[in-house]
């Protein structure tokens, strides 16, 4: 049995609250304007700070994605959405108390001036507005989607997908495609210095034309990492922000470029106030740097935008691993967090196990990491340069799920590899269960392993990806990314299938005693919690607080649970509050009461003039969210006759006030 607690209309309370972190998350764009900022965050919402980051408030469009932000004349613009979902390019003259859509176009570059408006969306279209966005005309170019648009001498460039990059003298009523000499036609920035032009691609470094773009030379040396996101010049420095590589810089004009102390993957887009410089990154959110570069802080106060990997218990510590932005911890339930392991090479933190004071993380395309003093610092072991997903430690050695290498098998006193099982295959997750060892892996299923030989193992739902595991001293649970639950009572030997829901895959199982909760991930859908308190007998589904939030991972932890989400950080609640429900409650300081009686439901109201009594309407619905019955209350007393519905739990709403209800008859 399973109770759609989320399902129903008008619950006052979330269920789900947003704890205070993890902070950072993935930063698109920047606009700078003397100690003003104003940051777009692609998992949603516009942020805005008065005091050059040191604080950020969220200013809105929490629903989209910004791609790009712009602060010009006091006013604020931000291009927003992604492809073909909802988005536009919205303005706001108030600082974010209120926005006004002028471009009905999900919004991907942005040019704002005191003439123009210029949008390009993500269908190969260019928009230019001359009237503040009161009216638009689509500028035929013949090129690709716009990445850049940038106003340099009187002349307007865009960057565009595989065509190169387009120059008008016009302002867009003619175009002259200028590739001569690239050999990238993904044109994802654009800066100039002077006389110069620096156009950062996607895939061949950097590019500098010194005649206006008639002819392109390739400036790469010392650049290691060729697709550069945003570039910006302060002085006589010029800054390339790359992906996987961090921030590179030069003060020859490109002639040779070194990384900076950003230790930081990837950056997004750059931004100065003329003496401090701005970095939004893939997943750390924001830095700023106050010496050109050579050193650099995060600046994430009311940025919480993260995307989370897995929740970890030890002790009174949570740990979150992040993707792009490491491992937080906290241990006041979520009420701080904050970033330790900076020294893991790769801030895409996939795993993490521990025993006693020794931790083991795993992390993309950097291998395994071990701590010996609880996560103060941080070394490679042995294991290097692997796609980790996974890790689970057995006696003395450490089991290391990769991507399409199998599993490694790891002595952790000598740090020392003793073998590589299943070559070839993607190992997504390993857990032990009494004498055996539970894979999950991408295409072949589950492989039950003999902890004497891992070469002995048995192979059931062969057909499945497996996306989630997770036991108790009884059970075993697997996800699948059809959105299949399913449950081994013998020790893996038979599994059942357990809940089907075929919108989204299992995205985590977490099994404490006999509570359990698993979460279920839908790019189009959002998410799907289900829980239990009985091993799996009953369930509830609770998601309220949550709306289309993505839900990533879960932990159960004394009384509380947790559960991380792809954008928005940790969200926790209270696990017993799941099944919790009332057998009457008080409306409005006792306007009524309302109570099941005898097979029936009684309505009492006590409003103070019950000669003028408003009529009243009180709706019940099923736990599916379904509407059973409704009616309108005009007298002091109703007496409902519900013998028709049988014993359990229901939603009752009256006067906008919702509560759950249980009939025991």
């Amino acid at each position: 049995m399973i109770w759609f607690l989320n399902a129903l209309p008008g619950l006052a309370d979330s269920f789900w609250v947003q704890t205070n972190g993890p902070l950072g998350g993935e930063i698109r764009s920047l606009s700078v304007k003397g100690e003003t900022i104003v940051a777009g965050a692609f998992w949603g919402g516009v942020y805005l700070s008065f005091n050059k980051g040191n604080n950020w408030s969220n200013i809105g469009l929490n629903e989209y994605k910004i791609n790009s932000v712009v602060i010009s004349k006091n006013k604020i613009y931000a291009g927003v959405g992604y492809f073909y979902e909802n988005g536009g390019l919205f303005v706001s003259s108030d600082w974010g108390k209120s926005w006004v859509k002028i471009l009905d176009e999900p919004v991907g570059s942005l040019y704002v001036s005191d003439s123009i408006l210029l949008a390009g969306n993500f269908k190969n279209e260019l928009f230019a507005s001359y009237y503040n966005g009161s009216s638009w005309t689509k500028i035929e170019y013949g090129g690709g989607r716009v990445y850049s648009i940038f106003v340099w001498n009187q002349k307007l460039l865009i960057g565009t997908e595989e065509t190169g990059i387009f120059v008008s003298s016009d302002w867009g009523q003619t175009w002259v495609q200028k590739n001569y000499g690239l050999n990238n036609l993904n044109i994802w920035s654009i800066v100039a210095k002077s006389d110069t032009l620096f156009i950062g691609t996607g895939g061949g470094g950097i590019f500098v034309s010194t005649n206006s773009g008639d002819e392109w030379i390739a400036r790469n040396s010392g650049l290691l990492h060729p697709y550069v996101f945003s570039m910006l010049i302060l002085g006589d420095n010029i800054y390339a922000g790359t992906v996987g590589g961090g921030l590179y810089m030069t003060t020859n004009s490109g002639i040779l470029w070194f990384r900076t102390n950003f230790t930081f993957e990837s950056v997004e887009c750059l931004g100065t106030d003329e003496k401090n410089i701005y970095a939004g990154t893939k997943g750390s959110g924001i830095l700023i740097s106050s010496d050109m570069g050579n050193s650099w802080r995060e600046i994430n106060s009311g940025i919480i935008r993260t995307e989370v990997s897995f929740l970890k218990a030890k002790g009174d510590t949570i740990f979150a691993g992040t993707s792009g932005s490491g491992i937080h911890i906290s241990t006041n339930k979520g009420k701080n967090w904050m970033r330790i392991a900076y020294s893991i090479t790769n801030p895409y933190v996939t795993a993490l196990v521990y025993r006693d004071s020794i931790l083991f993380a795993g992390a993309l395309g950097a291998g395994v990491f071990v701590s010996s003093n609880n996560g103060e610092n941080w070394h490679q072991t042995v294991v290097k340069s692997k796609e980790v997903n996974a890790l689970c430690l057995v006696e003395d050695k450490l089991l290391v799920g990769t991507n399409y290498e199998g599993m490694f098998v790891v002595d952790i006193n000598s740090d020392s590899l003793i073998e590589n099982y299943f070559r070839g295959l993607s190992v997504t997750k390993i857990v032990p269960f009494k004498d055996k060892i539970v894979v999950g892996t991408k295409s072949n299923g589950i492989l039950l392993l003999d902890t004497s030989d891992y070469s002995r193992y048995w192979n059931f739902l062969s057909d499945k990806f497996i996306t989630a595991l997770s036991c108790n001293d009884r059970l075993i649970w697997a996800g699948t990314s059809d959105g299949d639950l399913c449950v081994s009572t013998n020790g893996g030997f038979a599994w059942k299938l357990k809940i089907s829901h075929n919108n989204g895959y299992v995205s985590d199982i977490a099994a404490d005693g006999d509570r359990i909760l698993a979460s279920w991930l839908s790019f189009e859908e959002g998410n799907w919690i289900t829980s239990s308190m009985d091993n799996g007998n009953t369930w509830g589904v609770r998601t309220e607080g949550l709306g289309n939030i993505k839900v990533s991972s879960l932990l159960i932890k004394d009384t509380l649970i947790y559960c991380g989400t792809i954008g928005f950080g940790v969200f926790k609640s209270k696990f017993d509050e799941i099944f919790s429900f009332v057998n009457n409650f008080n409306v409005s300081d006792k306007v009524a009461d309302i109570y099941f009686s005898d097979n029936t439901l009684v309505v009492k109201r006590f409003e103070q003039n019950s000669f003028e009594l408003t009529p009243s309407k009180i709706t019940i619905y099923d736990l599916m969210g379904r509407m059973l019955f409704e009616k309108e209350i005009v007298s002091e007393v109703e007496v409902i006759d519900l013998r028709h519905l049988p014993a359990g739990a229901y939603g009752v709403k009256f006067q906008e006030i919702f509560k759950m209800i249980l009939k025991t008859e």
